[in-house]
């Protein structure tokens, strides 16, 4: 796929490309809200049940002091009101971005398609005699149509990665020894099954 998406970029133009760099920078902020509101929500949800363990969670008893707010009952309300807002934001920002990523991948595709028919417009007679319009068409499609769909897959990889750091790092900032041990595990797992399937394959292949 690395080299699909390589031989893809080599078609966009130095514009396309900056775009496309923005369009990521924003996917790096959707995964931050993702994370945000899911690091809150766990110790709000424990809050509640028993709020007195305020001092349990650093960020927000560090918030609680500096807040001015006399009870933890009005502080818990704040907080909750800060959620509800920082969801409504989550879901607008989301739904904007793939707006613009529909929108991004739909222009390349179009800008694509009318290179391509330029270039079978700047040849010569013989070579449309010698060709089917039909068939003309079609690979202009095909090549749209191709590009599409590397950097669809491209862009939903980038944001399911994008979330997956921002959990690691919130993870690091929680729990650093544990999270370390679980990446050593399963990586350690995940190394020895991938070099076990490799060797399977080549003594198949023998």
């Amino acid at each position: 796929m690395l080299f699909n998406l390589v031989q893809t970029l080599r078609l966009f133009s130095a514009v396309e490309k900056r775009r496309g760099l923005v369009l990521l920078a924003l996917m790096g902020v959707q995964a931050a809200l993702e994370v945000a509101g899911l690091g809150l929500i766990v110790p709000y949800i424990a809050l509640i049940g028993k709020p007195q363990s305020i001092a349990d969670y650093g960020f927000l008893n560090s918030i609680f002091d500096t807040s001015g707010i006399a009870t933890i009952q009005g502080f818990l309300i704040l907080i909750g009101v800060f959620l509800i807002a920082l969801i409504a934001v989550r879901n607008i920002f989301q739904i904007v971005l793939f707006s613009w990523q529909s929108r991004y991948l739909l222009n390349r595709q179009m800008g694509i398609e009318k290179r391509l028919l330029n270039s079978y417009l700047r040849r010569g007679y013989l070579f449309h005699v010698q060709k089917n319009p039909a068939e003309l068409y079609q690979n202009i499609r095909n090549a749209s149509a191709i590009v599409n769909m590397v950097m669809f897959s491209f862009l939903q990889a980038m944001t399911e990665i994008f979330v997956m750091i921002a959990v690691m790092g919130l993870l690091f900032w929680l729990y650093p020894l544990m999270t370390l041990l679980v990446i050593v595990l399963f990586g350690g797992i995940a190394t020895v099954s991938y070099t076990h399937l490799r060797a399977h394959e080549t003594r198949e292949d023998l």
